[in-house]
């Protein structure tokens, strides 16, 4: 499909060409995407524990990558930090800002507690809630040992 411009939730964006293997045609060139990953953990931050999540998106979509041959992965960033709401904030920004990555995967600090903020400080800076695929990816984990 052709790009152009577009307004997603009220905000001016271009959009890009949509590349065949994303509309489902055979024979399409595989999705290229520059992938930043984000851990929000006190705990992991601090190196009182390794953190796994952020390791385990990168393989999670190395490995789809590998199977689907739909998707060709490069991981430009990967970040721990403290369950601070204006560092992870400010972390979001500064890669949305510097277009270095086209999709950003947040994990972790999305429990009850009252330094759990990823959500808040998320929810501000998306231009589009990929709901569907968070679903989908907790879904898929959930089976995992």
């Amino acid at each position: 499909a052709a790009g152009g411009h577009s307004s997603v939730c009220g905000q001016d964006c271009d959009a890009a060409p949509i590349p065949a293997a994303a509309l489902g045609v055979e024979g399409g060139d595989a999705v290229s995407a520059r992938v930043a990953v984000l851990t929000c953990s006190d705990r992991a931050s601090r190196g009182a524990y390794e953190d796994k999540s952020g390791p385990a998106i990168v393989d999670a979509l190395d490995a789809f990558a590998a199977r689907s041959g739909a998707l060709s992965v490069s991981h430009v960033q990967r970040r721990v930090l403290p369950d601070e709401e204006a560092e992870i904030a400010g972390c979001l920004r500064s890669w949305s800002e510097s277009r270095a990555c086209d999709v950003i995967f947040t994990t972790g600090g999305t429990g009850l507690g009252p330094r759990d903020v990823t959500p808040e400080a998320t929810r501000p800076l998306i231009a589009r809630a990929a709901e569907g695929l968070a679903r989908a990816m907790a879904w898929q984990t959930s089976f995992q040992e």
